[in-house]
């Protein structure tokens, strides 16, 4: 058997990762790699596995999700809105086609949000049909320990990185835990993209030194990309291309997630401090501090 843990990122991009009203981005990627992933968990290939963190996790970032197709829909209206003040300024003699553009672009974009929204519903029904395991205090107190010593990912600036590590150590115990109770043959599988907290400073893509041992003493397989991962279990699911296909979209869309220092986790708003930036937006006020995820 092969079990798999991925991040709230991971669950996030596969909910939904663009936008349906914008061509050049919405290439349907995360479409593509949830049907692979959902095919493997009902084949019983594969065995998901998933932390109450990041089922919280989830639950709290669904509205961001839901949130960006809200935000699809006013910019259609808007859209729709421009077409009928060309309508005013034209002759009747071309109404006829404005009207047809009008209902096809509607029947078009309703039709692409439509399909958004149940992908969602999709990966929440995923997501809680996996198998769940706690954050046990005893992991707590390590993740303690472990950040006093500054060992990754507590070293250097972190603001946030008790949560990614209290997904990683959850993980590691629970694998081992149950490991007298599987086949020998049992596969592990640990994906984030998570590169600032557990990647090695030196080579970017490998597992940072101070978590090496943890890693491999529980016999799991780290992955940056969830492709990637889903090709290590079946090399015929994705060729070299799309492998980077996907890759530059997953990296197109964590580059579009920022976290606001400005804001509490403690205030009543949808999106916490999370901030979403279209893709050619810059941060106009550089006074304010912000931190990638």
């Amino acid at each position: 058997m092969i079990y798999l843990i991925l991040d709230t990122n991971n669950w996030i991009y596969l909910a939904n990762s663009l936008d349906p009203l914008t061509n050049n981005l919405q290439e349907g990627y995360h479409f593509q790699l949830f049907e692979k992933l959902a095919l493997k968990a009902e084949g019983k290939v594969i065995t998901i596995l998933v932390n109450d963190l990041v089922e919280s996790e989830w639950t709290r970032n669904q509205n961001i999700c839901y949130a960006l197709i809200s935000k699809h829909e006013n910019r259609m209206k808007e859209d729709l809105q421009t077409i009928d003040r060309i309508g005013k300024v034209l002759q009747s003699e071309f109404h006829d086609e404005l009207n047809k553009l009008r209902q096809a672009y509607s029947t078009q974009i309703y039709s692409e949000i439509d399909k958004n929204k149940q992908h969602i519903q999709d990966v929440s029904t995923l997501l809680e049909s996996s198998v769940k395991f706690r954050t046990t205090n005893e992991v707590k107190v390590f993740a303690t320990d472990w950040a006093l010593e500054k060992k990754a990912p507590f070293n250097g600036d972190k603001k946030n990185s008790m949560a990614d590590a209290l997904v990683l150590f959850s993980t590691i115990k629970y694998i081992k835990d149950i490991q007298s109770e599987h086949e020998s043959s049992s596969t592990f599988i640990f994906v984030s993209g998570n590169k600032g907290d557990f990647c090695s400073k030196t080579s970017g893509k490998s597992i940072h030194e101070d978590l090496r041992d943890l890693i491999e003493d529980a016999g799991i397989n780290f992955f940056l990309s969830l492709p990637e991962a889903l090709k290590f279990v079946d090399d015929a699911l994705f060729d070299e291309i799309e492998i980077q296909d996907i890759n530059a979209d997953i990296d197109n869309f964590n580059l579009r997630r920022y976290l606001c220092l400005s804001c509490s986790e403690e205030d009543d708003h949808d999106g916490l401090n999370f901030v979403e930036f279209e893709p050619d937006e810059d941060v106009l006020d550089k006074t304010v501090p912000y931190v990638d995820l």
